[in-house]
């Protein structure tokens, strides 16, 4: 009986993972700006070569489903790269020369260079994975560590205004790993944790950037730990939820004061503080020993990469170790509170972290730290379902183009 609600629950969650879709998704007969109705997907890969890390993306029309020939992507120059889609073209991020790229995508899926925006004079540059777009004429690209927010028009590729704001009140850095737009908000969250130190991570921050009064306010929550990623939710709701580091520095730090591990909370759409109301502990619903990433399903379902229990935590306080191992997934649902086992695997830093939803479905990539190599799936009914891997590096970006 058991087995038959699990199989239930997997094929109705399958549904979900097709209905929704947090990627820009257009029709396949709808136009794009370049003229052309055809889909278009990007894929962009960092490999480690004889001479040195390199960025390469290419346009395909559909997602890949096999190792793409590294001879026929486009290098993008620099090594703190990152690839943006919006309205039918293609962005990328130099943080060496800080400047944006725009990039058509031709009728035979070649990409062409467009118009270089410059960034220099806002003095941001490094790696910065946090544009937003809002409309055709209207992105933010935030440069929180130097006090500003540029306002950029990404249909002429100038720069529209740059606005003073105030930098967070901590001793760490804020790191641009991924923004997201909650009605006018931009919402950033930063980074707490401090590796080499095994430093508490204490309370959540988020900076709040609304597009209209342009003023920036810092939301805080210590009743979990800090974490740098959010995920939205089929209403716009953010979710913050646990982080994969606090377990690493809980275990082998020396520090006491933390939260309790396995927190997940929320920021409601338009809203520029936590809700007071919501907060689910995940460890305690699923079991597991440490939550080293989440994914929203839909419907309030999560997929949760976890370690089983602490007997599986690495031996010596080796961060790489700690990430690099392979962990099981539960399925849980945050309102009813409940989870079952779900058939899939991961390991790997990169793998906690990166994920897609392309067309409604979830890819996920497996880092393979002794070949260099990764393995890029997806979750279904069967668990984890292996596309490709990616010879010599790994994925950076998987998006719909048009």
């Amino acid at each position: 009986m058991k087995k038959l609600q699990f199989s239930s629950t997997m094929f109705f969650l399958l549904g979900l993972f097709i209905c929704l879709s947090f990627s820009s998704c257009k029709k396949k007969d709808d136009p794009s700006p370049s003229g052309s109705s055809e889909t278009a997907y990007l894929y962009t890969g960092r490999y480690t070569t004889p001479d040195g890390r390199k960025f390469l993306m290419g346009a395909f029309p559909a997602v890949p489903t096999s190792n793409p020939d590294m001879s026929k992507l486009t290098e993008l120059t620099g090594t703190s790269v990152a690839t943006f889609t919006y309205n039918g073209f293609v962005y990328s991020w130099d943080g060496e020369a800080s400047t944006m790229t725009k990039w058509k995508v031709e009728d035979n899926l070649q990409l062409t260079k467009l118009d270089i925006l410059s960034f220099v004079n806002t003095g941001i540059s490094g790696n910065n994975f946090g544009a937003a777009f809002f409309s055709e004429t209207e992105a933010y690209l935030p440069g929180l560590r130097q006090n500003i927010m540029v306002k950029w028009n990404p249909a002429d590729m100038t720069i529209t205004e740059s606005i003073n704001v105030q930098s967070p009140n901590t001793t760490y850095e804020a790191w641009n790993w991924r923004t997201y737009i909650s009605g006018d908000n931009l919402v950033i969250p930063l980074e707490l944790n401090d590796f080499d130190k095994l430093t508490v991570e204490s309370k959540v921050i988020v900076a709040i950037f609304n597009t209209k009064n342009k003023t920036i306010t810092y939301a805080e929550d210590n009743r979990v730990p800090g974490n740098s990623m959010m995920f939205p939710d089929e209403n716009g709701n953010l979710y913050s939820y646990p982080s994969a580091t606090t377990p690493f520095m809980e275990h082998y730090g020396p520090d006491n004061n933390y939260p309790a591990q396995g927190g997940m909370i929320r920021i409601n759409k338009g809203e520029s503080s936590f809700d007071p109301n919501f907060y689910v502990n995940v460890m305690e619903v699923t079991g597991g020993a440490a939550i080293m990433g989440m994914f929203y399903a839909g419907n309030n379902n999560w997929l949760v990469k976890q370690y089983k229990s602490e007997s599986d935590f690495p031996a010596t306080e080796d961060l790489w170790d700690f990430w690099n191992k392979e962990l099981e997934f539960k399925l849980m649902n945050h309102d009813a509170k409940t989870s079952v086992a779900f058939p899939g695997k991961s390991n790997g830093y990169s793998g906690n972290n990166s994920w897609f939803i392309v067309d409604g479905k979830y890819y996920h990539q497996n880092p393979n730290k002794v070949t260099g190599n990764t393995e890029i799936g997806t979750i279904s009914a069967n668990g984890w379902e292996k596309i490709y891997e990616i010879q010599g590096g790994d994925l950076s970006d998987l998006a719909r183009i048009r």
